[in-house]
């Protein structure tokens, strides 16, 4: 599964970097930088600390991914559990402001990859284009949290969503605990 996600990012950003290399060609004059200077477009490919993080312990991003990637669980669980009664016209609608919510609140730092693929498959084609250095700058370690922090976010926030919410909700109708409230009411009878 893991790998199908990040080959088709990677297979998006050489799509998009194919279609759009006039573009590029246009704003850098040719000369690929990834950060710090006002023509680097390492950036839109994947995502990089903001500049105040250099300061900040390497941890930040990785709580900042695990935290935004949590959420995002606990809102997909939330939202298309049928037992919420959520209506199915609802369910994109509400997954996408989460994903906004989740932006507004968390991109300040890393960006909001909130998703390995989003962030590891773009990286990977962007090394073939501006070098190592997307591994590298400005920390060794930054690259990491988009790929590791998600996949421990997504499950927390999953078992947050079942421990919370999910375990105390009854069943549908059609259930076994249906089929013992019938019961009950015949014996009482």
């Amino acid at each position: 599964y893991y790998f199908f996600q990040f080959a088709g990012s990677f297979i998006g950003a050489a799509a998009m970097y194919g279609f759009y290399t006039p573009l590029f060609n246009n704003f850098d004059n040719g000369t690929r930088s990834i950060l710090g200077l006002t023509t680097s477009s390492g950036s839109v490919f994947c995502s990089y600390p903001a500049p105040h993080l250099g300061k900040a312990p390497t941890m930040v991003p990785y709580v900042d991914q695990f935290v935004g990637t949590a959420v995002l669980a606990f809102m997909v669980c939330l939202v298309y559990d049928e037992r919420n009664e959520i209506p199915k016209y609802l369910q994109p609608l509400m997954v996408g402001l989460s994903v906004i919510m989740i932006g507004t609140c968390f991109a300040v730092n890393l960006g909001y990859p909130i998703n390995p693929a989003r962030d590891f498959g773009p990286r990977l084609f962007s090394a073939l284009v501006y070098g190592s250095g997307v591994f590298t700058t400005p920390n060794p370690y930054f690259w990491m949290a988009p790929i590791i922090a998600p996949m421990f976010g997504a499950p927390a926030g999953g078992w947050i969503y079942y421990l919370v919410f999910g375990f105390h909700l009854p069943k549908k109708s059609g259930d076994i605990y249906r089929i013992i409230e019938n019961y009950e009411m015949k014996e009482a009878k």
